[in-house]
């Protein structure tokens, strides 16, 4: 911490016209002693002393007005405070006279603090949604979300990286807005002019997915609810901590009490962030599967010529869920293939790089952590392979879940003869 300066406009009712009368005028009004010889200041009660310089203004009107301007310089903001509440007090009792501060060191000091809990909170939410929405959302979300909530170009939002320029008020409007690829209207008005009755029960049935939703309630709001985070708290939170930044971004005043409720927010906003980041980042680890779009073999091959899906999964996520829960999360896997899952086998990523285990598959739901994707439960215990199977050629065989024969998991020397 740098030297605290304050600088002050003191105007009184009084024609004083020596510096020297000015000082005793403050020291008659308020527990303040000056050291001439010094040219420094001390508050009674205090050892501190501060270096000080005032200046008479002497602007030549005719009113019996004096105007002085007087500057501090403090080694500590404990004593720049005690001088700027003391001053407060001094002129705050007077009609006439007045103070007004120029220079507000005490809230640079604290503003310069602050900078660093605003730094980390506007990071970490930034990366957190880019997160939750790579993880979560569609593949294009950065382009056709991101431009129906925030209202900007095409051109601003190529790739996953379009919320590292925008503000942080941006952030909050994006994760709490209301939106929605179709228009309630339009959504109401199919729903009154379809005849049969049929078609209109699933046009209702459908509705729940296509009616405005944020992102929050799209893909955390669940999941935030079981660790107690609340929806409206988080968004005060953010408001109370964009609120006080403009402040800090307009050198408004910002003085402790400032300074500890901003501290307190972004203490409160970092731990559910941290908390929901581990949340997604929990599923990723459970399974780093890809969009089964992407995986065309699993689309076209012939419905009974695989039996088995292999799911790539990190060591944690497979030691605690795949050998400790007999079941695995959020595998993407065609709608039109499940039937014919027999097995499923996990490949360790690196730096394992190999499939050590097996299970028989005793059904497929819907994943309860993602919509669009589907959870398999064992029947039973999983299985460890007669040998590790190591990764051959291919080292990017596995960015998403791969189908294969039962027959070849277990006669398979390395990954390339699975496929």
């Amino acid at each position: 911490m740098g030297k605290i300066e304050l600088k002050y406009l003191c105007i009184t009712d009084f024609n004083i016209d020596t510096n020297e009368k000015f000082l005793n005028l403050l020291t008659s009004r308020a527990t303040i002693e000056v050291n001439s010889d010094t040219n420094s200041i001390s508050l009674s009660g205090s050892e501190e002393q501060c270096a000080f310089r005032i200046k008479s203004i002497n602007v030549g009107d005719s009113s019996n007005q004096s105007k002085y301007t007087i500057e501090f310089e403090f080694d500590d903001i404990d004593s720049a405070e005690k001088l700027n509440r003391t001053l407060g007090k001094l002129f705050g009792n007077l009609k006439d006279d007045k103070i007004i501060m120029l220079k507000d060191g005490i809230s640079k000091e604290y503003s310069h603090q602050a900078y660093e809990y605003l730094y980390d909170v506007e990071t970490a939410l930034r990366s957190f949604i880019t997160e939750l929405m790579t993880f979560m959302g569609k593949p294009d979300w950065f382009k056709k979300d991101v431009n129906k909530i925030l209202n900007i170009s095409d051109s601003q939002s190529l790739d996953e990286r379009v919320l590292y320029s925008r503000n942080f008020d941006q952030l909050r409007e994006f994760l709490f807005t209301n939106y929605s690829e179709y228009k309630s209207e339009d959504l109401i008005k199919e729903i009154i002019d379809e005849k049969d009755h049929e078609i209109r029960e699933r046009l209702v049935s459908d509705l729940e997915s296509k009616i405005p939703k944020t992102n929050w309630e799209k893909f955390i709001k669940n999941e935030a609810s079981k660790h107690s985070i609340n929806e409206s708290e988080f968004q005060k939170l953010l408001e109370n901590i964009y609120r006080m930044r403009n402040r800090i971004a307009h050198c408004n005043t910002f003085n402790r009490d400032d300074f500890n409720n901003f501290k307190e927010s972004c203490h409160k906003i970092m731990k559910y962030i941290s908390k929901l980041t581990e949340i997604i980042e929990k599923e990723r680890i459970f399974s780093e599967d890809h969009s089964i779009e992407n995986d065309i073999s699993a689309i076209f091959a012939p419905i009974d010529s695989y039996n088995t899906i292999v799911v790539p999964a990190y060591k944690d996520g497979f030691e605690e869920v795949f050998l400790g829960e007999d079941r695995w999360y959020s595998v993407s896997i065609w709608d039109g293939r499940i039937d014919s899952i027999d097995y499923i086998a996990a490949y360790l990523t690196a730096p394992e790089q190999k499939i050590t285990h097996y299970a028989k598959v005793r059904k497929i739901e819907p994943s309860p952590y993602n919509e669009k994707k589907k959870i398999i439960y064992f029947d039973g215990r999983a299985i460890q392979l007669p040998k590790p199977i190591p990764i051959g050629s291919d080292t990017k065989a596995f960015q998403r879940s791969r189908y294969t024969i039962f027959d070849r998991l277990l006669d398979a020397s390395t990954t390339d003869d699975l496929f």
